[in-house]
């Protein structure tokens, strides 16, 4: 299955590949050859990290995993997060964990205990990078944040909230670099978050990022590689050389000098989703579209473009995506009140069982399909054919959305 993730570990002995089939494979870094198989992941493994001598991993299950780079053993699981751990990164003795949970979570590697949570993102958690004694986030909330480790608080003046989710950072010589959604790579002096350069050279948005002293690589969906020269190491340097008497202790040790106030409260993506449909649901409204609409349609990925299988369900101006259809585990919704209109495409796909239709809304274009299926005795253009129907009925009738809108306005969250 696909790979999500590779990280080198064990002073460049071993290369480490995560996949969609929720394992781990090890590589011989020189020679290619493989060396064994990581289990125990029970989803995708998306994100991979090493430090302190050990392998980390974080997947869709909501896990984070310690694992012996050397003797090929899992050692610990670290539990907490509500939704897939999407980014990982080790700064001194700590471990750090964004997830779509909306949270950045620190961790004791020594024994996985959880020691900070930071929230203040509103969406998907999907790059994370430290350099004692800040920490850097990238979201799909199309912001970068700079936080105090110790303190949990994010600098109000290193803040920067772009046009497209920001998908990826790195950081070298105390410049900060950002790709995202708008096809560009940035460029920020870390200390104080002021742009630099704004590098234009990708046609699709920018995934992945990775930096060596004078050069940096910039991968994007458009299915290419751009390699960009960098200033000088010693011209780009903009941070103080003068040592912080803070840092002379452990990262650990000032984190735990300022508790967390408080339970963090609960942002993930699920919970909200569960929370809306039960609200929803009470809300006194006549609805335009007369009856429930439910069923499974594919879904076309946002970053990586394959075909997902995805339970939907339309009622009373949301649309919610679920991963199976027992409903347990909301992925996203779409508020009808967002939608421009639905349109189904002309041709169907070559084999005549998948019918695509897009859906608009003030942020993003998404494409999905009906299809086909003779043992259900499913009609896949007529499917498609109701599902726009009942989307555009949301476009033509808002008084559903307006009177939803009024109470939401007035709710007491």
């Amino acid at each position: 299955d696909r790979v999500l993730a590779v990280t080198v570990a064990g002073d460049g002995e071993f290369l480490f590949s995560a996949s969609a089939d929720s394992t781990i494979v090890k590589w011989n870094a020189m020679t290619g050859a493989y060396l064994a198989t990581l289990t125990g992941h029970t989803d995708w493994v998306s994100c991979l990290t090493e430090g302190q001598g050990n392998l980390f991993s974080g997947g869709w299950d909501n896990t984070v995993r310690k694992w012996d780079v050397s003797a090929d053993k899992f050692i610990a699981e670290f539990l907490g997060h509500q939704d897939p751990v999407c980014c990982l990164a080790v700064v001194g003795e700590v471990l750090l964990s964004g997830s779509r949970d909306c949270t950045v979570r620190a961790w004791k590697i020594d024994t996985g205990e959880c020691i900070k949570v930071y929230e203040g993102h509103n969406a998907l958690v999907s790059s994370v990078i430290a350099a004692d004694p800040l920490m850097y986030t990238a979201s799909w909330d199309k912001t970068i944040r700079c936080w105090e480790l110790a303190t949990g608080k994010v600098k109000g003046s290193q803040y920067k909230r772009l046009d497209k989710p920001v998908l990826c950072l790195a950081l070298s010589h105390g410049i900060l670099y950002a790709g995202g959604g708008d096809q560009v790579v940035r460029s920020y002096i870390a200390s104080t978050m002021e742009a630099v350069h704004e590098m234009d050279g990708h046609t699709q948005p920018v995934n992945a990022l990775a930096l060596t002293d004078h050069q940096l690589f910039s991968a994007s969906d458009d299915g290419s590689v751009v390699q960009w020269l960098l200033p000088d190491a010693s011209a780009q340097r903009q941070d103080d050389d003068m040592p912080d008497p803070a840092l002379s202790r452990s990262l650990t040790q000032r984190i735990l000098e300022h508790p967390q106030t408080g339970n963090p409260r609960t942002s993930s993506i699920s919970n909200r989703l569960n929370s809306e449909a039960q609200y929803l649901a009470q809300v006194d409204a006549e609805d335009p579209v007369p009856s429930r609409k439910e069923g499974w349609l594919l879904k076309q990925g946002q970053l990586f473009k394959r075909w997902s299988r995805r339970y939907f369900t339309l009622h009373k101006g949301v649309m919610v995506v679920f991963s199976d259809e027992s409903q347990s585990k909301p992925l996203e919704h779409i508020i009808m009140h967002d939608v421009i209109k639905a349109t189904l495409l002309d041709a169907p796909a070559p084999n005549g069982t998948l019918f695509p239709f897009t859906l608009e809304t003030i942020d993003r274009v998404r494409k999905l399909a009906a299809f086909s299926d003779k043992d259900k005795d499913k009609n896949g253009e007529q499917e498609a054919k109701e599902w726009v129907g009942a989307l555009n009925t949301y476009v033509e009738n808002n008084n559903l959305q307006k009177k939803i809108e009024q109470k939401r306005a007035a709710r007491k969250y």
